[in-house]
This record gives structure tokens, sequence and C-alpha cells, in this order.
């Protein structure tokens, strides 16, 4: 699952190498990469291209189509249209907080669907900020962290499964409120779906119950602010909407298999005056 190898830059990742380009391929020209060194982004927005990849198979890239080409990946690729095709790229490599480079995929795929013209527009300001280089490239910087978010959480691929379609606005809804709990009877009325209906489906396409699933999300971000070192156990489980710490420790631990005490960081003791 895509979704899955973008969790990855969720851990403190760091971004670095970016460089952004707006491109324009005249009919059948060729653009040939061996052993990618950085990962790429690239947005097909007018024309169509052909992807002929290392292991023989072919990607039919439409406009709208957003790619992910990772490090290490081979290709070719073509202009498929007879007026050409146009696109942004994005090239950046990630890195764990050890500096190790972070693998996203081991071949290319298809990210996302531009279904309403939102990574168009955010890829397209990705590029003028990067041209303009001095402090615009920290927004561009920016940009391509929010772009790595909306193709985790927009998930628009769900768009070619008519049964997660029709469950995503319950799923934002859970990734938008995450410090209070979900009736079972709002998400359904969200989605325009009876009770169980709802309930149903959402096991079958996500493998869990809605409560659950909505509860793992709220003790994923508990585990990243206890981690942060900044807050207590009591304070997490406050700020996440929990009102009995304890409940927020069983759920914790059921979850994680961690104790949320032995989450946070070691704080290291304050110098004494002996001490250098």
């Amino acid at each position: 699952m895509l979704e899955q190898t973008i969790h990855l830059l969720a851990d403190d990742a760091s971004l670095s190498g970016i460089h952004a380009a707006a491109q324009i391929w005249k009919y059948q020209e060729e653009w040939i990469s061996w052993d990618r060194q950085e990962n790429l982004l690239f947005l097909n927005y007018e024309g169509s291209r052909d992807y002929y990849l290392a292991d023989g198979t072919v990607m039919h890239v439409q406009p709208g189509d957003l790619l992910l080409m990772p490090t290490g990946c081979s290709y070719r690729t073509y202009s498929a249209s007879p007026e050409g095709s146009k696109g942004y790229s994005v090239l950046f490599n990630a890195r764990n907080r050890a500096g190790e480079e972070i693998c996203l995929d081991t071949h290319p795929r298809l990210a996302g669907r531009d279904h309403n013209g939102f990574y168009e527009e955010k890829m397209r300001q990705l590029v003028e900020w990067y041209l303009q280089g001095g402090f615009s490239t920290l927004r561009a910087k920016s940009l391509l962290y929010e772009i790595l978010y909306a193709i985790s959480t927009d998930l628009s691929l769900i768009q070619d499964n008519p049964k997660k379609r029709s469950l995503i606005q319950a799923v934002r809804y859970m990734e938008n409120n995450l410090q209070k709990t979900c009736s079972i009877e709002q998400l359904a009325e969200i989605c325009f779906m009876s009770r169980s209906t709802f309930h149903r489906l959402f096991q079958q396409e996500f493998g869990d119950s809605p409560l659950n699933y909505h509860m793992t999300m709220r003790i994923k971000k508990s585990q990243e602010l206890l981690q942060s070192g900044l807050y207590t156990v009591e304070k997490v489980a406050e700020i996440m909407g929990f009102c009995d710490t304890g409940y927020f420790s069983r759920m914790f631990h059921k979850i994680t298999g961690q104790y949320a005490g032995k989450c946070r960081p070691a704080l290291r003791r304050p110098p004494t005056s002996d001490e250098p």
C-alpha cells in the first residue's frame, strides 16, 4: 500500500536535495532514467505518456496522474500524445533521524489522481517558489511535505474503488478529529448510510471496525506527542481527549505494545556546578 510507504516520512524524516521544474515534451520525445538517485514526484497535467519499466511492464499515464518514481528505479518514457505532454516534477531525497536514506518503494507507481485540480495547483506553486530561490525555497519545501501528506491522507486512488470511495468522508472526518471520540451513527450519517451498512463496509474495506480504526489513529498521534518529550502521560491524555488517564494508558499498551510512561525519552539532568 502506498500510504504505508509514505508513513515512513512521518517519523521525523528530513527532505533534502529538492529540485523542481515545469517540463514540456514533444511527441515521442524520449527520457531515460537508470538507477535513479533521487525520489521523483511527477504530475502529468496535459497529454499522455508511456513509461516502460525495467521489469517489462508499461504504465500508461493520463492527465491528472501523479507518479512516485523512487530511488533506484530505471525506466524509459515517451510522450504518447501527438500534441506532446506537459508536467511538473519534483526531485528530493528523504532520510531518517540517523541520516539513512528512506526507501519509499521498490518500483514506480501511481501515487494519486488529480480529480479536483489540487495536485496541479500545489505542484505549480512549488515550482514557482523553488525557482524564486532564497527564502522561497523553504516555502517550496513545506509544500512538498503538504503534497506528501495529501497523498497519504486524501487517498485519491480510492476513487477507483466504489466501496472505499463511499467511505472516504468518514476517514477524513476521523483524521481531522483525533482529539475526540466518534460514534458509528455520526460516521454513518456522514457517508449517507445506515449504521449496519456503514459498519459492514468499513470492516470489509479497512480490516477493522470504524471505532478501532479511529482509536488507533488517536493512539499513534499520542505516541508522537510522548516521544517528543514535551508532555507527560497525563497531559497527552488530556490533549487527545481522554478523560481517564488509566483508560488511555490501557489503550496505549494494547495498540502499541508499549507502556505510555516508558515511551517518553529520558531527560538529561542539568549539569551541576562541578560539571563543565
